[in-house]
């Protein structure tokens, strides 16, 4: 499946005397088989563009069954369009609650309930990428002098597995005794490091500035895990907002303008940041170091220390700071599920992310003509 717009259309959009594509309305809607195509300017394509987005925001279930259809690597191609595009209609919340509840309905009639929201799912994509549009200035605030501090220091050593000690920083003629000494030093210096992140990750000075919508979708996790797992509630909530959110921003810091654009990570830094993550992750989650990466388990008196103040925060994190705890008839974060009329301004989406929302029509035109007929016979 191609983002392209010329697979769609079987030509090419660009060039001189406009350059968009169009289908008749039609089409989406399934009432003709065939998409009809022409090339005329941008202010004739408005309308019909702007009528497949209301289709799609009208009927989120619809676009989470292409997601669901689609092999991992096919989602990553549309999730960043597609948050953009519904981020703009104000429907991008209840599409990623209904790519969570079927991710959790469908995980907990299956055998491999320890694959929920793994990181290849529609939803940890969508939710993921949506997170981190919306994150940034809250990721910068709270990590961006850490993480900087650690990326510019060049002399900074915080690998512990020996192998990669003595090969990846070419330390070949070093002694056993001298090797032991050196990856304790490099022990204590990686927790001492990770409890400046986990102090700071939990300081409730910062709680103020994390995004509402990301406590919406971490409460709504926990919702379901409730429902489904109970008892995985926290050890899921945490693979959202440690996993998905802030792990990726910790290892690839420059993606997320964390760092000066004309900074990045050398490979000894990255690795640095990688272990920092790594050992982040299993505090939230739970998860004792065994056989899998033996060098790791010096580290789990340390996780097991860290891992009550974690849960701490993210029981916390759930809750609606909006909505007085334990008040009568409130529901946390229902203004958030209050869709307004949608009014869709299709000047004010990107070309690019209608081109390839586009794409994704044309290639599922029978499962969108067929999804439409199963909900009309209901």
């Amino acid at each position: 499946m191609s983002t392209s717009s010329n697979s769609a259309s079987g030509g090419t959009t660009g060039g001189g005397g406009g350059g968009w594509a169009q289908a008749q309305p039609s089409a989406i809607d399934g009432n003709v088989p065939d998409v009809v195509w022409y090339r005329p300017g941008f202010m004739e394509s408005a309308s019909l563009y702007t009528r497949m987005v209301e289709i799609f925001s009208n009927d989120v279930e619809i676009l989470r069954m292409l997601l669901l259809s689609m092999k991992p690597r096919e989602v990553e191609e549309y999730a960043q369009c597609i948050v953009s595009i519904f981020t703009s209609t104000g429907r991008i919340l209840p599409l990623i609650k209904s790519l969570l509840r079927h991710e959790f309905e469908s995980r907990a009639l299956s055998l491999h309930k320890s694959d929920m929201l793994r990181g290849s799912s529609a939803a940890s994509k969508i939710s993921g990428y949506y997170v981190r549009n919306i994150g940034g200035e809250y990721l910068q605030v709270l990590l961006g002098d850490l993480i900087s501090e650690i990326v510019l220091n060049p002399d900074l050593d915080l690998e512990i597995q020996p192998t990669k000690f003595v090969s990846f920083y070419n330390r070949r003629n070093i002694d056993e005794e001298e090797l032991e000494q050196k990856l304790e030093e490099n022990r204590q210096r990686l927790m001492e490091t990770a409890q400046i992140f986990i102090e700071r990750i939990i300081d409730r000075e910062f709680f103020t500035i994390i995004p509402r919508e990301l406590r919406a979708i971490a409460a709504y996790t926990s919702q379901l895990a409730q429902e489904y797992s109970p008892g995985q509630v926290i050890p899921l909530v945490g693979g959202f907002v440690i996993l998905r959110f802030l792990s990726p921003a910790i290892v690839t810091p420059e993606s997320y303008n964390i760092l000066p654009a004309d900074v990045i990570p050398t490979p000894k830094a990255r690795r640095n940041l990688v272990l920092l993550a790594k050992l982040l992750q299993n505090c939230s989650n739970g998860i004792l170091y065994g056989a899998k990466e033996i060098y790791m388990t010096c580290m789990n008196d340390f996780v097991l220390r860290n891992g009550p103040s974690i849960s701490q925060f993210l029981e916390v994190l759930i809750k609606d700071p909006l909505s007085p705890e334990n008040a009568i008839g409130s529901r946390p974060f229902s203004d958030l599920d209050q869709t307004a009329p949608l009014q869709v301004k299709i000047q004010q989406i990107d070309i690019a992310d209608l081109f390839t929302l586009h794409s994704l029509v044309y290639m599922s035109l029978n499962q969108i003509h067929q999804k439409k007929k199963k909900k009309k016979n209901h």
